[in-house]
């Protein structure tokens, strides 16, 4: 999962050809691996890797799915309350576009901004938007008051949404990762590894990690290329598991 700052400067998928285009990727293999050709099929695999990961990487985390449905769930609320389709249009424009991809993705066929300010059925839409939100949410009842008095029931945030404690898994970043990694080793029947333990930059971690870091800035996001090769490292079997015609078999190490 990547981090929300993070997310805000990925670069679109569709600037992908336009920003990692066969001249990028010549200059960052001569830079990393100078006394070897550059493969003809690489420059477009990079490019497959990049729109794959950048996709799964625009994908907001649970919290934020949570929090931006509760949000839609409390404006929309008050609109349809009062009739008001454009105030309800206005709750869906405020809402994250990645938070409504995602409700799209699970709700195919949700309203758009239009259906809310149509005069005949926007509140109807409104209605059917409001029901996409609470699905799977639990209702939570209103606190009693001492004088009698009960405050009305809240709306817990989706429990498939909830947000997931500890660092990241960065599980974008890995699926880059082995992209890349398996290319390498179609290539020379090995995962490449690190040359060393390098600093942040990996000046001196190897030629992959150098590719991995010069890629994953042209997306538009600075992460330690060290940690996710050894975690993809540990993640490999062991070489007397690896086969050279069917790959790795066996426990993994």
């Amino acid at each position: 999962m990547t981090t929300r700052l993070q997310r805000e400067h990925l670069i679109p998928v569709e600037e992908v050809d336009a920003r990692i285009d066969d001249d990028f990727v010549a200059i960052i293999w001569h830079e990393a691996y100078p006394k070897q050709p550059l493969p003809d099929d690489l420059p477009s695999h990079v490019r497959s890797c990049a729109r794959a990961y950048l996709g799964f990487a625009s994908i907001p985390s649970r919290g934020e799915l949570g929090l931006g449905l509760k949000q839609l769930h409390d404006r929309l609320t008050p609109a349809i309350e009062a009739h008001d389709g454009e105030r309800a249009a206005e709750a869906f424009e405020q809402t994250p576009g990645g938070v409504l991809a995602e409700l799209q993705r699970h709700f195919p066929g949700i309203p758009s901004a239009d259906d809310l300010r149509r005069p005949d059925r926007g509140i109807e839409c409104a209605k059917d938007l409001l029901g996409c939100c609470v699905s799977g949410a639990d209702i939570v009842p209103g606190r009693r008051r001492p004088g009698g008095r009960q405050s009305p029931p809240g709306l817990r945030i989706l429990p498939r949404y909830r947000q997931r404690r500890g660092y990241p898994p960065q599980e974008a970043e890995m699926m880059l990762v082995r992209s890349l990694g398996e290319y390498f080793y179609n290539r020379k029947g090995k995962f490449p590894g690190l040359a060393s333990h390098g600093g942040r930059f990996a000046p001196k971690a190897g030629h992959f990690a150098h590719l991995v870091t010069a890629i994953l800035d042209r997306c538009g996001v600075n992460v330690n290329a060290v940690k996710l090769l050894r975690r993809c490292l540990r993640e490999i079997p062991k070489p007397d598991t690896l086969s050279p015609r069917k790959g790795p078999v066996g426990n993994l190490a």
